[in-house]
C-alpha cells in the first residue's frame, strides 16, 4: 500500500469560540473573591459532587510508574504504577488525558507549551567560509576573540579585505579519503576509508589546538603541532588544491635538505576514525592552513551573544545524540576554548566596528530561527500561551484544572507578591481494577520516534491553508501558523487483531540500539478499571465541559500511556454516574442528621453493572434504575464552553472507524523501506526534493470524513545516497531523529 496514516495529526488552536476569546475570567477578580472560582467557601447554585467512570482497555496499554535501567547501554524497563501493591492507573495520567481534551474543546490556553527556540540546517550557500583561531581577549565581551587565518576566494567584500589587510591566506585541501561500498543489513551503504599511504593515513595527526600553558607546563607532548606543505607556484591555485603526500610532519620537514619550498602551517582535521557512520560519504578533504610568521591580522572581538547562540545549538544537537556536534579530531568538548580552530563570519556593529557574528566547528551547520514556539502561537491569539505575566484573564480549562504562572527571569506581575497560581477544583483519583490485572508477556517496544521540530511538513502551515510544504529556513511566525494540538490516531482494529499474536508494538530487533528502547509488560486488552473525580463550585457549563471531556460521544476513544504511536493505549471511557452534593445543605443541622449523602443522582453513559459496587458502595447504593439519564440532562447538553467545530473534529479523529480501509497507521517510510522502525528520517529528506508527486505536508482533519493520508515516495535518484546514521529516541517531544548532514 502506497498510502499511510501518520501516527498523529493536529486539532487547530484558535483561542476563540464564536469569534470571541475564551479568556474571560479576570485573575484579579479571582484574587478579590468576586467570582465563583474559589476554594474558601461553597456557593449557592454551583455544583459539587463526584463522577465515577470506567476505563476499558481496547488495546494493550502501559502506563508507566518507575523507569529502571539495569545495564548502562541496555533497555529501560518500565514498571507498572501500583496502588496498595496492585497495578493501577495513576490519577495524574488520567488528569492529563482528560485535561488535554478539555483544553481542546474549550479552545483554552495550552497550559503546557515549552518556549522552544527552533534551529534549522543552513543552506549550502550560507555556509561559513573563513577559519580562525580562538584567542583570549580582555577587551572582548565574551573574553574570546578570533585570529582570522583563512578565507575562501569568494570573501572579497571590503569588510573581509579589511580583516585580512588585503593578504588572504587560503587553505590547501588535503586529500586522503575515498568512499567504499559495504554490504550490511541487505542495504548498500556508503562509508569512507583512508587511502593507504596518503598523508591522512598518518595515525598521529590532530587538529591544531593551543594547550593551556598553566595546565600543560613542561609537557612536550601537549605543545602545538605544526606541519609543512610544499609552496604552490603562482600558476597553481591554493583553494581546492588536492595534496596527498606534499605535507610533512615536523620530523619529515627537519630531514629535508632544502626547506625553502615549504611553508609552515596547521591542520584542521575532522577525521573518520570511529566516525565512519556519522560522516557523509561525499567528504573528500581535510584542511591545511598556512601560518606564515609575517601574517599577523588583528583580533576580532566575539560578542557574548554569539557564544551563547553557539552553545544553545551545540547543546541542542548533543542532547539529541551525544555523538554530535562532530568536533575536529583531538577536541574533547564543544565548549569554545582559546586555542581552537573554528569557522566564523563577521559583521559591523552599531558603532561600525567589525565583530564576529557567528562561529561553528563546521562550515555548514545550524542556525536559529528568529521566532520561537511561543511566538508562533502568540500570532494566533496571545491568550493561548501558558499563563504568564502578560496575560490578565484565564481560560475555562485553566479555571477548572488550575494553573501555575510561568515567570520570566523570576519577575512577578506588578501588584503581586508571588506568582499568580490557582488550585484545581477537580481532583482525579487512581483507576483501580476489580480483580487481578492480566499482563502481556514482556517485550521491547519499537523505538518511539517523531520528526524533530520545527519540521514544517508535520508541524506548520501557511496562514489560512493546510497541505502546502514550507521550506524550513523560510519558517516565520508572521507568515505561518502551527498546526495546533497534537492528537494521536488509533490503529485499525483489523490490523491490531491481525498482528495480535506477533505483538505489533514490539521491536524487530531485540539486540540493536537497546539504550534507546523500553521494555515492558502491557496490560491486556479487555480489562476494566474504575476511577472517580471529585469537584467543587462548578457552574453548569464547567461541569458539562468536564463530562464531555470524559465522553465526547459514543464512538470516541481516548489515548492513554506509552506507545500511542505504536497502537498501544486505546481506551474507552464510560461514565457510571454523576452524584451531586448540596454542600450548603449538607453542612446544616438537618443535613448532618440526614443519612443520604447525594441530593441528586444521574445514570451515566454506560449500562451500569454491579462490578464496581465494592469500590464505591455508597454511590452504588444511591444509583437506582429509575435515576435520571445524564445524557438527557443539561449537564451533558450545555455547550457554551465547547467550540462546536472543534468538538466535531475531535469526535472524527477519536473514532477508529474513520481510518481508511487497508491503510496502515505508521511512520513515514520510503517505498524501498520495509521496517517501520529504521531510518524514519529518510522520508522527510526525500520529501523536500521530490517533484512528482509534489512535496507533501500533513493535511488537515475534516470533520465527519475519513482521516487524511500521506503517500510513500521513492528516494530521489539525483540525491547522493547517505550512510546510515544512528537512531534516536524521540519519546520525549523532543522530537529528533535526523542526521546532521540531512539537517533535520
Amino acid at each position: 500500500m502506497s498510502e499511510f496514516h501518520h501516527p498523529y495529526n493536529f486539532i487547530p488552536v484558535t483561542g476563540k469560540i464564536n469569534n470571541e476569546s475564551t479568556a474571560k475570567t479576570p485573575y484579579a477578580d479571582i484574587k478579590d473573591g468576586k467570582t465563583h472560582v474559589r476554594h474558601d467557601l461553597w456557593q449557592d447554585g454551583k455544583h459539587s459532587g463526584r463522577l465515577i467512570a470506567r476505563i476499558r482497555l481496547e488495546t494493550p496499554t502501559i502506563v508507566g510508574g518507575q523507569h529502571e535501567k539495569v545495564e548502562e547501554n541496555g533497555v529501560t524497563y518500565v514498571k507498572h504504577y501500583q496502588r496498595d501493591r496492585k497495578i493501577a492507573i495513576p490519577a495524574n495520567s488520567l488528569r492529563g488525558m482528560i485535561g488535554s481534551v478539555a483544553e481542546t474543546l474549550s479552545q483554552s490556553a495550552l497550559r503546557i507549551l515549552e518556549n522552544k527556540q527552533y534551529s534549522v540546517r543552513k543552506p549550502v550557500e550560507q555556509g561559513l567560509s573563513a577559519i580562525g583561531l580562538l584567542k583570549r581577549s580582555s577587551t572582548s565581551e565574551s573574553g574570546l576573540a578570533i585570529l582570522p587565518l583563512a578565507a575562501s576566494n569568494r570573501l572579497t567584500s571590503p569588510l573581509w579585505l579589511k580583516v585580512f589587510n588585503g593578504f588572504h591566506v587560503k587553505t590547501i585541501n588535503v586529500c586522503g579519503y575515498e568512499p567504499v561500498s559495504v554490504h550490511k543489513d541487505n542495504q548498500e551503504l556508503k562509508v569512507l576509508r583512508k587511502i593507504h599511504g596518503s598523508f591522512l593515513d598518518n595515525a598521529d595527526l590532530q587538529s591544531f589546538h593551543e594547550p593551556n600553558k598553566a595546565e600543560n607546563k613542561n609537557k612536550a607532548e601537549n605543545k602545538p603541532k605544526y606541519y609543512y606543505a610544499r609552496r604552490l607556484s603562482r600558476e597553481e591555485k591554493c583553494l581546492g588544491q588536492a595534496s596527498q603526500n606534499n605535507i610533512l610532519t615536523a620530523k619529515g620537514y627537519g630531514e629535508l635538505p632544502n626547506q625553502g619550498n615549504y611553508v609552515k602551517g596547521i591542520l584542521r582535521i575532522l577525521g573518520i576514525d570511529n566516525r565512519e557512520l556519522e560522516i557523509p560519504a561525499t567528504k573528500k578533504y581535510e584542511f591545511f592552513i598556512p601560518y606564515p610568521p609575517d601574517f599577523k591580522p588583528e583580533l576580532i572581538p566575539i560578542p557574548k551573544s554569539v557564544i551563547d547562540r553557539f552553545m544553545f545549538l551545540a547543546k541542542e544537537r548533543h542532547d539529541d545524540d551525544p555523538k554530535f556536534p562532530l568536533l575536529p579530531q583531538g577536541y574533547t568538548n564543544y565548549q569554545p576554548t582559546a586555542g581552537q580552530l573554528v569557522f566564523f563570519d563577521i559583521q559591523q556593529n552599531q558603532e561600525k566596528d567589525i565583530e564576529v557574528s557567528e562561529i561553528s566547528f563546521s562550515a555548514i551547520w545550524r542556525k536559529l530561527l528568529d521566532d520561537n514556539s511561543h511566538d508562533f502561537f502568540r500570532e494566533i491569539e496571545p491568550d493561548v500561551l501558558p499563563w504568564n505575566i502578560l496575560r490578565a484573564n484565564l481560560t475555562p480549562a485553566e479555571c477548572l484544572f488550575g494553573v501555575v504562572e510561568v515567570l520570566k527571569d523570576n519577575k512577578k506581575r506588578e501588584g503581586y507578591k508571588q506568582a499568580r497560581d490557582l488550585a484545581s477544583r477537580v481532583r482525579f483519583h487512581d483507576a483501580q481494577a476489580v480483580g487481578a490485572v492480566q499482563l502481556e508477556a514482556e517485550s521491547t517496544l519499537k523505538i518511539l520516534s517523531s520528526p524533530k521540530t520545527p519540521c514544517p511538513a508535520m508541524y506548520f502551515h501557511p496562514k489560512g491553508e493546510r497541505g502546502e510544504l514550507i521550506k524550513k529556513p523560510e519558517l516565520s511566525a508572521e507568515r505561518h501558523h502551527p498546526n495546533g494540538r497534537k492528537v494521536y490516531l488509533h490503529h485499525p482494529k483489523a490490523e491490531i487483531e491481525k498482528h495480535s499474536k506477533t505483538r505489533y508494538w514490539e521491536t524487530h530487533s531485540s539486540t540493536e540500539e537497546l539504550q534507546q528502547k523500553m521494555s515492558c509488560q502491557p496490560m491486556c486488552a479487555g480489562q476494566d478499571f474504575y476511577f472517580h473525580i471529585d469537584f467543587d463550585n462548578l457552574t453548569m457549563e464547567e461541569l458539562s465541559l468536564l463530562i464531555r471531556s470524559l465522553h465526547p460521544n459514543m464512538t470516541f476513544r481516548h489515548r492513554l500511556g506509552l506507545g500511542k504511536s505504536l497502537g498501544l493505549g486505546t481506551v474507552q471511557i464510560e461514565i457510571e454516574g454523576l452524584f451531586l452534593i448540596n454542600r450548603l445543605e449538607r453542612y446544616s443541622l438537618d443535613g448532618f442528621l440526614n443519612e443520604i449523602r447525594y441530593h441528586d443522582v444521574f445514570l451515566g453513559t454506560s449500562n451500569t453493572s454491579a462490578t464496581w459496587k465494592d469500590l464505591y458502595p455508597a454511590e452504588f447504593k444511591s444509583l437506582s434504575p429509575t435515576a435520571k439519564s445524564l445524557t438527557d440532562s443539561d449537564f451533558y447538553k450545555t455547550t457554551s464552553l465547547i467550540d462546536p467545530p472543534t468538538l466535531r473534529i475531535l469526535q472524527t479523529v477519536g473514532n477508529p472507524a474513520n481510518l481508511r480501509k487497508d491503510v496502515p497507521v505508521m511512520p513515514p517510510l520510503l517505498k524501498e523501506q520495509t521496517v517501520a522502525e529504521d531510518e524514519t528520517f529518510k522520508w522527510f529528506g526525500a520529501n523536500e526534493h521530490v517533484n512528482n508527486p509534489k512535496p507533501q505536508a500533513l493535511p488537515a482533519i475534516q470533520a465527519g470524513a475519513y482521516l487524511p493520508v500521506l503517500k510513500r515516495i521513492n528516494e530521489p535518484k539525483d540525491e547522493p545516497k547517505k550512510n546510515k546514521p544512528p537512531k534516536t529516541n524521540a519519546s520525549a517531544p523532543k522530537p529528533g531523529n535526523h542526521t546532521h548532514w540531512k539537517g533535520r
